[in-house]
């Protein structure tokens, strides 16, 4: 067995020679010339090339004199540069080439854009640059885009109906994403706009013979009989010939191509009756597929073309905007550098000649661009290592087909399989797992595991190295499920804990962090875990970047009411919940910095009181220094003044991550002033452009010596390693959109637009043939890329692997998520229920399975009643523990009941799917008006009666002008003086805002009673209703009848004898609509509400038969999954 052993981060080349395996030695002292190295996860890349290097440098290789300053080595990132660096110099300095080691500093090796920049410099009047010019940074390269856009389009426009077309229909902000993609794809594979093609619509000659075809499909069906199957077939084929013969002959060819899609999708063939039918009907329903993918081109055609010619217009508007500016964006720097070399042979010939060695590292996240620029800057020199089973990034268009045809096409191919990483029993099941049909099959290369083991893991005896943890969540929702296998995480990693595991030893990986990584560290710090988030979540959304961007907008503006609150509640200043409060009402039209100089007036606690003297002291001591100092010294000075690096290093383990973002802010703020003559406004404005076009990341911090739980994506992850690895929410996919545009990587490449399903007559959108196909090698891809993030995730890990995911125990694995996919793999994909607790998938090669359930998490617990206070019922009926199918909430509400009775699917959209409904911007409306009338009547609920300057300041805090203060005073007093204030007053127990919970077989009734009045058994119900709409008292009956049937449900199992229900129209002169209900009531109003649950249960979902104005206009749904569209007509 092979040793290999670290010594101080340093190896000496003596040392290496010992270490190398013959596998590495072999790619060592290989033969000048091309070499291709495929090297598996663990087995010491990076030892090969850089003894590669140092082998050079020694003449241990046939190359000639070689010096360090002969070698060019690129890598993926500074830091594996600057590593390659260190271990070189280390060698080289071992071998007593002391002069070599000097020289290290000037050697080539670094990223590819540094490499480009450097030759760019050198060679910048021949590439035609000036030699001064800098280097764009993703926020400029994006401002410049946008503005780019913004005047291409806009000139487009004014001369072009079909850009004017696509801009109107698809809408600006789509139009700019869409053109940004395919020009960043085109520019990825080093094309240029002008070589972008689109799809030829179908001849007229080919729609005359699909057109030919339906009617001999009409002349078929009606020899087959005189069914109504038979006659709606002949009636459909007829329709489509007619509509698609009227497409050649039409002025407007792209409307009749809408209307022919529609007679195509509205067509009916029932595979139904005799065997001869439903062939009939099969083969139909084949032709208006294959004939709607090629009409449907014809739709797409005018926009794709438009498309293209604002991609022109847009890319010489963004290359003059940057030649105007000096600037290059790093895109730039590979594409100027590949046509340098090609169109100038001799300054290729010069550096070929100066490189003895080309190596080139992660060569599996290269693209055809960066190929190009090796190929010219080598020669029969090139030495390229990578491993295409850990090609991750997509995103950034790295394209894994450059590794595998270069490849097929080497001819010399090495093979490093050795992994010296993991404990042979992870190495084992990975094998199994990888070299299956589901993930890599015939194209795997398996490790052999060689980590020397004399000194071992003090691993707990009892556990396997491999783990499949599956947690019980059945037919619960996406975010139950996850805070459900959070809970099992943690325990999972508290039971090794206790078994002596040490947590900084674990780390979770995830393949998305946004809304998963915040519940997994929330059930680690229930279970006593220290948590160090160490990637995920942009830099922008950090909570100490915003409360120091926060403070710099107070010191700039002081009256900024919005950010002054940020730093009074948050941990610069925190104070406390009751205090802000105060202050809030202090303030009142005022703002409320000046509040801060009348404590006085309030009662604030001493402690508070100081913690706002000193903040304020610290902003004007602050302001008077602008101008005088550089904004990061404001912002250390800021820090020093409020403490707030050790509020930071106090707040746990991801302490020094937040101070090393504040510190990245001050940097920012440095380069900012390097760049430009902007004052501190001018820097939060940069601030707010940042937020918008970066997504910037967190600072770097080394981990070293973190005695934590990390939890990190697995991007994060890639070249690092850890002792006890967890790969979470397996269950989840990724990103399953494509967008709106494709653009594919043919030596033609090809743009294909999908149009939005608002354009088509009946709301459904449907895809070009191009288009399709584009869509179907995107998902064929995108998958490949999931196994190998997958096979990332799983070779990080050391000492132990455990794979989590939600399951549904009763379900085999027959999806395409992760966990299902391994299960297949491991030959475990029975329910779950099913399985043991230990399977072996090959000779002395095992796993664990731990099936576990930890009840769902439950919801926000209700404060206890009192006689005067805000409470529940008393004696409330217990919540059921239910389990429920997917399209079930586990629980519902009236507001969603009587959705549910307007327009059953848009529940759906709204409680099931969780579209968000679109917003709107009016300010003071009836909403705003009845909230403050609800908050004015809670207090008289407690026997306050506010008076016109409490009414002042609900009115300002719901939105409200000081015009609406008498409307709202008229109201209050008017309910006041009413008949159900009078009862109320006289009730023994009142209870405002009552939340209530009532059991309908497996889900809750939940929801919240304005004012409920309780004497002895008789209880009153109070429900506030505002607004002026005139219902007659018949309407009103049956406006409310549904919501006081909850009411009094909730109530009468709550122990009534008499439920009195009334809904009060305060701004009608308090009109009262009455209902009465008796315990006998109960069940019949169950029973009621149960159907209506029962038929939710059953997924009956249908959409209104046409577009209703009260009901359609908020709906999230409309113009999207919703197939009622508003064009085709309204029901006002």
């Amino acid at each position: 067995m092979c040793l290999l052993r670290r010594c101080g981060g340093l190896w000496g080349l003596s040392q290496m020679k010992m270490q190398l395996a013959p596998e590495q030695d072999a790619v060592v002292h290989a033969p000048a010339g091309d070499l291709f190295v495929a090297a598996a996860a663990g087995s010491g890349k990076t030892r090969v090339l850089v003894a590669r290097f140092v082998a050079a440098v020694l003449g241990e290789i046939e190359l000639g004199p070689c010096s360090a300053t002969d070698v060019l080595a690129v890598t993926f990132t500074d830091k594996a540069a600057g590593e390659i660096a260190e271990r070189v110099r280390a060698a080289l300095l071992a071998e007593g080439r002391d002069s070599e080691a000097r020289r290290v500093d000037q050697a080539w090796v670094s990223t590819i854009h540094k490499m480009c920049s450097r030759i760019l410099r050198r060679h910048a009047f021949e590439a035609g640059l000036d030699p001064r010019f800098s280097v764009a940074t993703q926020v400029e390269a994006g401002i410049l885009e946008q503005e780019a856009f913004e005047r291409a389009t806009r000139a487009l426009m004014a001369t072009d109906v079909s850009v004017e077309r696509l801009v109107i229909d698809f809408g600006a902000a789509r139009v700019a994403s869409m053109v940004s993609r395919a020009h960043g794809a085109l520019r990825s594979m080093g094309r240029g706009v002008s070589e972008l093609r689109v799809s030829d619509v179908p001849f007229d000659r080919s729609l005359r013979e699909w057109s030919a075809e339906f009617g001999l499909l009409a002349e078929q069906y009606t020899n087959l009989g005189s069914t109504q199957t038979v006659a709606t077939g002949a009636a459909s084929a007829r329709a489509c010939a007619c509509a698609l013969d009227a497409i050649p002959r039409a002025n407007d060819q792209t409307a009749a191509a809408r209307e022919a899609l529609q007679s195509l999708a509205d067509a009916k063939f029932y595979k139904k009756g005799s065997q001869e039918v439903k062939e009939r009907a099969e083969a139909a329903q084949d032709l208006v597929a294959a004939v709607s993918a090629s009409v449907a081109q014809i739709v797409a055609a005018p926009y794709e073309q438009a498309l293209v010619r604002v991609l022109e217009a847009f890319d010489s508007a963004y290359e003059a905007a940057k030649a105007e500016r000096g600037v290059l964006d790093f895109e730039d720097l590979q594409l100027k550098t590949a046509v340098l070399l090609e169109t100038q042979p001799d300054i290729a010939s010069r550096y070929q000649e100066a490189f003895k060695l080309v190596m080139i590292d992660e060569f599996q996240d290269t693209n055809a661009l960066q190929l190009r620029i090796a190929r010219a800057l080598s020669s029969d020199d090139l030495l390229t290592v990578g491993d295409d089973k850990q090609s991750i990034y997509r995103f950034r268009h790295a394209d894994v087909g450059v590794f595998k045809s270069l490849a097929d096409q080497a001819s010399s191919v090495s093979v490093l399989r050795s992994n010296y990483r993991s404990h042979q029993d992870v190495i084992g099941v990975i094998n199994e797992l990888f070299d299956t049909s589901t993930f890599f099959g015939g194209d795997f290369v398996r490790l052999s595991a060689m980590r020397d083991e004399r000194v071992p893991y003090a691993w707990p005896e009892a556990e396997r190295r491999v783990q499949f943890l599956l947690t019980d969540a059945q037919a619960t929702n996406a975010e139950t499920k996850r805070a459900m296998e959070a809970a099992s995480i943690a325990r999972r990693l508290a039971a090794l804990r206790e078994a002596g595991v040490p947590q900084g030893d674990m780390v979770v990986l995830l393949r998305a962090m946004t809304r998963r990584s915040e519940g997994i560290e929330s059930a680690l710090v229930a279970e006593g875990f220290d948590v160090y988030v160490a990637s995920g979540g942009t830099y922008f959304e950090r909570a100490e970047v915003d409360e120091v961007v926060s403070l710099l907008s107070v010191i700039d503006n002081p009256r900024d009411d919005t950010a002054l609150m940020r730093i009074l509640a948050g941990r610069m200043v925190a104070l406390e919940e009751h205090t802000l409060y105060r202050l809030a009402n202090m303030a009142g039209p005022k703002c409320l910095w000046d509040a801060l100089a009348h404590l006085d007036e309030a009662d604030v606690p001493s402690h508070d009181t100081e913690a706002i003297g000193r903040i304020v002291s610290t902003v004007e001591a602050l302001r008077r220094n602008r101008g005088k100092r550089g904004i990061s010294e404001l912002i250390h000075e800021a820090c020093e003044l409020l403490d707030y690096d050790l509020v930071l290093f106090a707040s746990g383990a991801a302490g020094p991550r937040a101070w090393a973002n504040v510190l990245k802010l001050g940097r920012l703020a440095e380069e900012y002033e390097q760049r430009s003559a902007g004052d501190l406004g001018g820097f939060l404005r940069h601030v707010a452009l940042h937020r918008d076009l970066s997504p910037e990341k967190q600072a770097t911090l080394t981990g070293e010596g973190i005695d934590a739980v990390r939890i990190m994506s697995v991007h994060a992850a890639k070249g690092l390693e850890f002792p006890v690895v967890v790969v979470g929410d397996l269950a989840s996919g990724g990103d399953a959109s494509c967008g709106d545009v494709l653009v594919s990587r043919a030596q033609e490449p090809l743009l294909a637009v999908r149009v939005p399903k608002s354009l088509f007559p009946d709301g459904k959108s449907v895809e070009s043939a191009a288009f399709s196909d584009l869509k179907e090698q995107e998902s064929s891809e995108d998958l490949a890329e999931a196994d190998r993030l997958l096979y990332v995730a799983c070779t990080r890990a050391r000492e132990a692997l455990i794979l989590s995911a939600c399951v549904d125990l009763s379900k085999s694995a027959e999806g395409r998520s992760d966990i299902d996919r391994l299960r297949r793999a491991a030959r475990i994909a029975q329910p779950a229920a099913e399985l043991g607790t230990e399977v072996s998938v090959g000779a002395d090669c095992s796993f664990a399975v731990h099936v576990v359930s930890v009840p769902a998490p439950a919801g926000p617990a209700c404060e206890t009643a009192g006689s005067t206070e805000s409470g529940p019922l008393p004696q409330i009926a217990p919540m059921l523990a239910a389990t429920l199918p997917p399209s079930l909430p586990s629980a519902v509400s009236y507001t969603g009941l009587s959705v549910y009775a307007d327009c059953t699917y848009k529940f759906y959209a709204t409680r099931i799917a969780r579209l968000k409904t679109p917003t709107t911007h009016a300010t003071a409306g009836p909403l705003g008006f009845g909230s403050a009338v609800h908050a004015a009547l809670q207090l008289s609920a407690t026997g306050e009666t506010p008076d016109q300057a409490r009414l002042s300041r609900i009115a300002r805090a719901h939105g409200l002008t000081e015009d609406h203060v008498g409307h709202l005073q008229v109201a209050v007093q008017g309910y006041l003086d009413s008949e159900t204030a009078r009862t109320v007053r006289a009730a023994e127990r009142v209870h405002a805002e009552c939340p209530f919970a009532v059991p309908l077989g497996d889900t809750i009734l939940q929801g919240s009673i304005d004012l409920l009045a309780w004497t002895g058994s008789v209880a009153t119900v109070v429900d506030y209703k505002t607004g002026a709409g005139e219902l007659s008292s018949e309407e009103a009956v049956a406006r409310y009848q549904s919501q006081a049937e909850c009411y009094a449900l909730a109530v009468l199992q709550a122990g009534a004898s008499c439920v009195d229900v009334r809904f009060v129209e305060v701004e009608r002169g308090c009109r009262e609509t009455r209902f009465e209900y008796r315990p006998v009531d109960a069940g019949r109003i169950a029973a009621k509400l149960t159907g209506v649950v029962s038929a939710i249960k059953r997924g009956e979902f249908a959409p209104l038969q046409e577009y209703t104005a009260r009901v359609c206009y908020d709906c999230p749904a409309l113009g999207g999954t919703c197939p009622v569209n508003p064009r085709r007509g309204a029901a006002v």
